[in-house]
Protein backbone atom coordinates (compact mmCIF):
# COMPACT_ATOMS: atom_id res chain seq x y z
CA UNK A 1 0.00 0.00 0.00
CA UNK A 2 1.41 3.27 -0.65
CA UNK A 3 1.32 6.55 1.59
CA UNK A 4 -2.46 8.16 0.37
CA UNK A 5 -3.93 4.13 1.20
CA UNK A 6 -4.24 3.11 -2.22
CA UNK A 7 -2.81 0.07 -3.58
CA UNK A 8 0.16 0.74 -5.52
CA UNK A 9 0.88 -0.68 -9.21
CA UNK A 10 4.16 -2.23 -9.44
CA UNK A 11 7.26 0.53 -10.98
CA UNK A 12 4.98 3.32 -10.84
CA UNK A 13 4.97 5.58 -8.43
CA UNK A 14 2.24 8.38 -7.62
CA UNK A 15 4.71 11.11 -9.06
CA UNK A 16 5.27 8.99 -12.39
CA UNK A 17 1.88 7.84 -12.92
CA UNK A 18 0.81 11.42 -12.84
CA UNK A 19 3.35 11.98 -15.51
CA UNK A 20 3.51 9.21 -17.71
CA UNK A 21 -0.76 9.13 -17.60
CA UNK A 22 -0.52 13.43 -18.66
CA UNK A 23 1.74 12.10 -21.35
CA UNK A 24 -0.61 9.58 -22.61
CA UNK A 25 -3.66 11.74 -22.76
CA UNK A 26 -1.46 14.54 -24.52
CA UNK A 27 -0.27 11.80 -27.24
CA UNK A 28 -3.85 11.08 -27.71
CA UNK A 29 -5.15 14.86 -28.04
CA UNK A 30 -2.13 15.87 -30.12
CA UNK A 31 -1.74 13.02 -32.67
CA UNK A 32 -2.20 14.34 -35.94
CA UNK A 33 0.31 17.52 -34.53
CA UNK A 34 2.84 14.71 -33.83
CA UNK A 35 2.18 14.05 -37.75
CA UNK A 36 2.28 17.15 -38.95
CA UNK A 37 5.47 17.92 -36.72
CA UNK A 38 7.01 14.55 -38.41
CA UNK A 39 6.18 15.63 -42.10
CA UNK A 40 7.59 19.05 -41.95
CA UNK A 41 10.62 17.89 -39.88
CA UNK A 42 11.37 15.53 -43.25
CA UNK A 43 10.44 18.20 -45.90
CA UNK A 44 13.22 20.08 -44.44
CA UNK A 45 16.20 17.27 -44.10
CA UNK A 46 14.82 16.38 -47.98
CA UNK A 47 15.57 20.28 -48.85
CA UNK A 48 18.83 20.15 -46.89
CA UNK A 49 20.31 17.29 -48.50
CA UNK A 50 19.28 18.53 -52.02
CA UNK A 51 20.80 21.60 -51.40
CA UNK A 52 24.14 20.89 -49.96
CA UNK A 53 26.85 20.94 -52.27
CA UNK A 54 28.05 17.02 -53.26
CA UNK A 55 31.82 16.24 -51.80
CA UNK A 56 32.57 13.97 -54.91
CA UNK A 57 33.25 17.29 -57.41
CA UNK A 58 36.55 15.50 -59.16
CA UNK A 59 36.95 18.31 -61.48
CA UNK A 60 35.09 21.40 -63.46
CA UNK A 61 35.50 21.11 -66.88
CA UNK A 62 34.18 23.12 -70.22
CA UNK A 63 31.62 20.70 -71.15
CA UNK A 64 30.13 20.76 -75.10
CA UNK A 65 27.52 19.26 -75.96
CA UNK A 66 25.39 18.79 -79.22
CA UNK A 67 21.57 18.75 -79.19
CA UNK A 68 19.41 17.42 -82.18
CA UNK A 69 15.94 19.00 -82.34
CA UNK A 70 13.69 17.50 -84.69
CA UNK A 71 10.64 18.99 -86.51
CA UNK A 72 10.17 22.20 -84.91
CA UNK A 73 8.95 25.38 -86.54
CA UNK A 74 10.93 27.17 -88.86
CA UNK A 75 9.77 30.51 -87.33
CA UNK A 76 11.20 28.79 -83.52
CA UNK A 77 14.23 27.62 -85.24
CA UNK A 78 14.84 30.77 -86.57
CA UNK A 79 14.56 32.72 -82.83
CA UNK A 80 17.52 29.99 -81.94
CA UNK A 81 20.82 31.74 -82.69
CA UNK A 82 24.75 31.65 -81.39
CA UNK A 83 25.97 33.42 -78.49
CA UNK A 84 22.47 32.75 -76.41
CA UNK A 85 22.44 31.35 -73.21
CA UNK A 86 20.12 27.56 -72.71
CA UNK A 87 18.26 26.61 -69.68
CA UNK A 88 17.10 23.13 -68.63
CA UNK A 89 13.77 23.73 -68.58
CA UNK A 90 12.48 21.53 -66.09
CA UNK A 91 15.24 22.76 -63.36
CA UNK A 92 16.47 26.02 -64.96
CA UNK A 93 20.03 25.09 -64.45
CA UNK A 94 21.96 27.28 -66.83
CA UNK A 95 23.28 24.61 -69.18
CA UNK A 96 26.28 26.84 -71.89
CA UNK A 97 25.64 29.09 -74.30
CA UNK A 98 25.06 28.16 -78.10
CA UNK A 99 28.25 28.03 -79.88
CA UNK A 100 26.67 26.78 -83.45
CA UNK A 101 23.37 25.99 -84.70
CA UNK A 102 22.78 24.13 -88.50
CA UNK A 103 19.69 24.05 -89.74
CA UNK A 104 18.39 21.46 -92.28
CA UNK A 105 14.98 20.96 -93.94
CA UNK A 106 12.54 18.52 -91.73
CA UNK A 107 12.12 15.25 -93.43
CA UNK A 108 8.32 13.11 -92.95
CA UNK A 109 9.08 9.45 -93.16
CA UNK A 110 5.86 8.01 -93.81
CA UNK A 111 5.25 4.22 -95.41
CA UNK A 112 3.08 3.12 -97.94
CA UNK A 113 2.59 -0.39 -99.18
CA UNK A 114 5.49 -1.19 -97.67
CA UNK A 115 7.93 1.43 -99.21
CA UNK A 116 9.64 3.67 -97.40
CA UNK A 117 8.48 7.66 -98.79
CA UNK A 118 10.36 10.37 -97.22
CA UNK A 119 8.53 14.37 -97.97
CA UNK A 120 10.16 17.31 -96.82
CA UNK A 121 8.14 19.69 -94.46
CA UNK A 122 8.09 23.03 -95.57
CA UNK A 123 7.21 24.81 -92.06
CA UNK A 124 9.71 22.99 -90.14
CA UNK A 125 13.17 22.56 -89.68
CA UNK A 126 16.13 19.97 -87.88
CA UNK A 127 18.57 21.70 -85.46
CA UNK A 128 21.69 20.60 -84.44
CA UNK A 129 22.96 23.40 -81.46
CA UNK A 130 25.84 22.73 -79.93
CA UNK A 131 26.38 24.13 -76.56
CA UNK A 132 29.53 24.94 -74.35
CA UNK A 133 29.31 25.46 -70.61
CA UNK A 134 30.74 24.92 -67.29
CA UNK A 135 29.91 21.19 -65.46
CA UNK A 136 31.56 18.76 -63.70
CA UNK A 137 33.03 15.63 -63.67
CA UNK A 138 32.12 13.74 -60.39
CA UNK A 139 33.55 10.38 -59.40
CA UNK A 140 31.20 7.29 -59.85
CA UNK A 141 28.48 9.87 -61.35
CA UNK A 142 29.25 11.42 -64.46
CA UNK A 143 29.26 14.38 -66.42
CA UNK A 144 26.81 16.98 -64.72
CA UNK A 145 25.56 20.22 -66.37
CA UNK A 146 23.78 21.92 -63.28
CA UNK A 147 22.47 19.81 -60.43
CA UNK A 148 21.18 16.85 -63.04
CA UNK A 149 24.02 14.71 -64.77
CA UNK A 150 23.68 15.18 -68.28
CA UNK A 151 23.62 11.15 -70.99
CA UNK A 152 24.04 10.95 -74.34
CA UNK A 153 20.45 9.98 -75.44
CA UNK A 154 18.68 11.81 -73.07
CA UNK A 155 15.59 13.79 -74.29
CA UNK A 156 15.14 17.09 -72.62
CA UNK A 157 12.81 20.76 -72.18
CA UNK A 158 15.18 23.26 -73.20
CA UNK A 159 14.98 26.90 -72.96
CA UNK A 160 16.86 29.97 -74.61
CA UNK A 161 15.64 33.61 -74.16
CA UNK A 162 13.04 33.26 -76.78
CA UNK A 163 11.84 29.66 -77.09
CA UNK A 164 11.27 26.46 -75.24
CA UNK A 165 11.73 23.39 -77.01
CA UNK A 166 13.09 19.66 -76.95
CA UNK A 167 16.24 18.62 -77.78
CA UNK A 168 18.60 14.89 -78.13
CA UNK A 169 21.61 14.67 -76.39
CA UNK A 170 23.74 13.45 -79.49
CA UNK A 171 27.47 13.80 -78.44
CA UNK A 172 29.10 14.91 -75.24
CA UNK A 173 32.87 15.78 -74.72
CA UNK A 174 35.00 17.41 -72.33
CA UNK A 175 36.97 20.22 -73.68
CA UNK A 176 39.34 21.97 -71.00
CA UNK A 177 39.43 22.99 -67.55
CA UNK A 178 37.13 26.23 -66.00
CA UNK A 179 38.89 29.11 -66.02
Amino acid sequence: MGADGKEAKPGFSGWNRRILGGLQRGVRKHWFTLLLLGIVLAVIFRVISLLWPPDRVVEKKVIQVEVVSEQIPARQGQSIREGQWVQDGRTGDYLGKVVSVQAKPSKERTWEDGELIMSILPDHVDLVLIIEGPGEIREDDGVYLGRKPIRIGENRMLRTLYTVFAGRIDYLSVLKDEE
